[in-house]
């Protein structure tokens, strides 16, 4: 991002969680033939459904509204409790990853 800050651009990188609305729902256009290669919708509609219902959109889109009036927008906008524990997965999982490798790291 160093590269556009001279010019005045900043960035924010959404990172939502699960909302409730009906986007990629049962009733959403699907192709008629799958590619195998590809997951299907399904599957990570599944990951992703803990049984709670999701949060409110109109919520979601006013923080990003709110994001861009700041005069130090963040780098990453997590929104959701449940966007906040994947990150928090996804930190431990690399901080368990470099513990692992910490004598083979400095040797390089």
């Amino acid at each position: 991002m160093r590269e556009i800050t001279p010019f005045g651009i900043t960035v924010t990188i959404v990172e939502p969680g699960v909302f409730q609305t009906d986007f990629a729902s049962t009733g959403s256009e699907q192709a008629s033939r799958s590619i195998d290669d590809y997951r299907r919708v399904s599957d990570t509609l599944a990951e992703y459904d803990d049984g709670e219902p999701g949060g409110d959109p109109a919520w979601a889109a006013a923080q990003i509204v709110a994001v861009t009036e700041r005069t130090n927008p963040p780098l990453r906008l997590p929104l959701g409790t449940d966007a906040v524990a994947r990150i928090n997965g996804k930190l431990t999982s690399v901080a368990a990853e470099l513990a692992d490798l910490a004598e083979t790291t400095p040797s390089a």
